[in-house]
């Protein structure tokens, strides 16, 4: 009795502490993802007997698959034979589905829904549909149209994940903050103190410069927190010295760590084993930037939960143009230090392009040249039907050139293709032109390489889809013999590639001017603008010089960066622009010009041209939020520009951040002034108000024809005066000479 009554208290005292210590079970999360959201632009097409089609998908590092399924919507040729027809679902070439193809559903679309093993799953996957298609039971074209299966891009892959914890480890880094398997676009919160001063945010803009140089086309997104408890994201960051951290996560969760200089260190939340905070630590701000500095260029040996730096990184001085993800132009550039070798390497007879990104600066001076060299090299299977197998030759999916194949199985050693540069003429037959804008900042050379099949007749077809073709590395493109010459301002350039700003990679020619009172809103859309930079040129900002408004030097030969709401306007207001170049006045006063700067064709060169000079003025007080941006040359340094992001209060400030992260509302974006209202670009044509400049150079004589090029009709004036004044003096010369031989008696 004694032993059951000391059973029956211990129940009692262990039964309330176990229902106390729940087990912490993840929550698990389900994630829809269309064909589309996974880089299917266009419905997958699927043609021939056993021909097939694919998309990839991936899975991050800290998650794994609880359950995942596919929801097919397809349809296909009304021709096939559904007793010896069927398409086949691999997931990375395990059949996971073999589906029907019924005579009486063919033609229209059919959604069905099919179970994936997670098991079959790993950190990069590929679903494969394949067709083992026939239209007859006699011999059939294995390349017929006839055979056809047509795979919507809107098909729906769902995943039920849940999370891994990770252990505290920065040799992980930069995961699990940046993940290269996650294709959505980076959410990173930046837990920062209430008043940081300019070296913390030079640390700040560094990081999200660097994690947007990491995130490249999925864009990157740093919201601002002023706490812990305010991040709701799985993962965050948080820059601050020692004496900030109590107020950033709270006295229980100071890590036991002495900072003795530089530190980086990551550590688990406090309430959520499955999140983790990157802490960029220093005693002082010069310490933070130190930290941000070493971690983002490379040059730490990261490992185990914290590395402290014992010496600052040194850096060598950037040159211009010298940007990691920009085309050389110092030399001849090989199209192998441009792209993997792996890519420039296809199999088949209709293969995928050959795609090699070009991403080039706005001011090269392309004028009145014949074109950009390339000496193109390339290597293919012989080809067995001459007449039909060709390389194609793509700028921007604009046709450049042609090739035929031939039975040598190389090409292109003699060969030299010539891009077109902004109005010039392809040599051959036949003149091709290519509007301006055409060579962007961002470009793509596209090789489509096409085999045709040899068909021998009925019965004696067969299909060996063993055909290769390559691009050769070795081949040249060469920007190297132009010089930089561009007018101003244009915004298009900065919202682009970050121009002029993005010269020196490192803007260590960019001075920050922020609000002293800068607000959540402000400071993201620096961080966001930090990040655009750092993904246009592949390189942090580390030259990067932070100040506020009031304390702006009356004297910098920089191009100055401003981001921030009214209280910034008395910077501007100090400039005196709204009464000289008539932009505005806070954001109260818009100006348009006598003509916008929409280029059209002028054949004669008189008056048609943009007029920036201010036409109109109109001068309010929106209730309503509004914001801008606005380029003009600095006021304090010839040659410079100053860019100005402007909103009268936070909502018109997340304007400015929805330009920056959404591809669609930055092509609007031109000119010198773009006005928002809401997320929509509000002037719809190229709005140049004020003064332009040109930044560059190039020989004078060089400059003068480019001026005269512009007035066509003064120049043809000029040229008939010359003339005249040139056939007038001849005539002088030649009486005066018939005078002398009549006065010396000569006939």
């Amino acid at each position: 009795m004694k032993f059951v009554c000391h059973g029956i208290l211990l129940m009692w005292l262990v039964f309330p502490l176990m229902s106390l210590a729940k087990p912490l079970v993840p929550e698990r999360e389900s994630r829809t993802i269309t064909f589309e959201d996974l880089g299917a632009q266009k419905p997958l097409d699927i043609w021939g007997m056993r021909g097939s089609n694919q998309v990839t998908f991936s899975v991050r590092n800290d998650e794994y698959v609880h359950s995942a399924h596919l929801r097919l919507s397809y349809s296909w040729s009304p021709s096939l034979i559904p007793e010896r027809s069927h398409l086949r679902v691999l997931l990375n070439e395990h059949v996971v589905a073999t589906l029907p193809l019924p005579k009486d559903q063919a033609g229209t679309p059919v959604t069905q829904d099919i179970p994936l093993d997670p098991h079959l799953m790993g950190d990069y996957n590929q679903l494969r549909f394949q067709l083992l298609g026939y239209y007859t039971d006699r011999c059939q074209d294995p390349v017929s149209p006839l055979l056809w299966v047509h795979v919507s891009n809107l098909s729906e892959l769902t995943l039920d994940v849940r999370p891994l914890q990770q252990v505290d480890d920065l040799a992980l880094f930069p995961e699990p903050f940046f993940d290269r398997r996650d294709n959505d676009r980076l959410v990173l919160p930046f837990i920062l103190s209430e008043k940081p001063d300019g070296q913390t945010l030079e640390a700040a803009a560094i990081l999200a410069s660097w994690f947007g140089q990491q995130a490249e086309w999925r864009g990157a997104d740093f919201p601002v927190r002023e706490s812990l408890d305010e991040v709701t994201r799985r993962y965050s960051l948080l820059v601050a010295t020692v004496d900030q951290l109590p107020q950033l996560l709270g006295p229980s969760s100071i890590p036991s760590l002495e900072v003795k200089g530089p530190t980086v260190r990551v550590i688990t939340h406090p309430d959520d084993p499955y999140a983790k905070i990157l802490l960029i630590l220093g005693r002082n701000s010069g310490e933070l930037r130190q930290a941000a500095v070493a971690l983002s260029t490379g040059d730490a040996l990261l490992t185990g939960d914290h590395v402290t730096f014992s010496k600052a990184v040194r850096l060598q001085p950037r040159k211009p143009y010298d940007a990691p993800r920009w085309v050389r132009l110092d030399r001849p550039v090989k199209l192998g230090e441009l792209a993997d070798n792996r890519a420039l390497n296809v199999t088949g007879h209709s293969p995928p392009p050959i795609t090699v990104d070009l991403r080039i600066p706005p001011d090269l001076f392309f004028w009145n040249t014949k074109g950009i060299p390339l000496d193109l090299k390339y290597r293919y299977s012989p080809p067995v039907d001459l007449d039909e197998s060709r390389l194609n030759i793509f700028l921007n999916d604009k046709f450049v050139e042609s090739f035929k194949l031939f039975e040598e199985g190389h090409g292109g050693i003699k060969q030299r293709v010539r891009i077109p540069a902004p109005g010039a003429i392809l040599p051959g037959g036949n003149p091709l032109l290519i509007p301006p804008y055409e060579l962007g900042m961002r470009n793509q050379l596209r090789f489509n390489f096409s085999f045709a099949y040899h068909k021998e007749g009925e019965c004696k077809d067969t299909v060996l889809d063993n055909t290769v073709a390559a691009i050769d590395e070795d081949s040249q493109i060469d920007f190297s013999d132009y010089p930089h010459y561009v007018m101003m301002p244009n915004l298009h350039f900065l919202t682009e590639i970050g121009y002029p700003y993005t010269r020196l990679a490192d803007l260590s020619d960019t001075l920050l001017v922020l609000p002293a009172q800068a607000d959540r809103e402000t400071l993201r859309l620096m961080l966001v603008t930090m990040g655009r930079m750092g993904d246009a040129t592949g390189y942090p900002v580390t030259g990067i010089n932070v100040v506020m408004a009031d304390d702006f030097p009356e004297k910098t030969d920089k191009d100055i960066l401003i981001i921030g709401s009214r209280p910034t306007g008395t910077l501007l207001e100090r400039w005196g622009l709204e009464v000289d170049n008539g932009l505005f006045e806070g954001l109260g006063l818009f100006s348009t010009p006598a003509r916008a700067a929409v280029e059209r064709f002028d054949p004669v060169g008189f008056e048609t041209a943009p007029d920036p000079t201010p036409a109109t003025r109109v001068e309010g007080d929106p209730a309503g939020p509004l914001s801008a941006m606005v380029s003009f040359e600095s006021p304090v340094s010839s040659g410079r520009t100053v860019t100005a992001f402007l909103g009268n209060g936070p909502r018109a400030i997340q304007s400015l951040v929805d330009a920056q992260l959404d591809g669609g509302i930055r092509s609007g974006i031109h000119g010198s002034a773009t006005f928002f209202r809401g997320s929509q670009v509000e002037n719809t044509e190229h709005v140049l108000v004020g003064d332009t400049y040109y930044i560059g150079d190039i020989s004078p004589l060089t400059l003068l024809w480019f001026k005269l090029s512009k007035h066509t009709g003064w120049l043809i004036f000029l040229s008939l005066v010359v003339l005249l004044i040139f056939g007038t003096l001849l005539w002088i010369l030649l009486r005066r000479q018939a005078a002398r031989r009549l006065e010396g008696g000569t006939p």
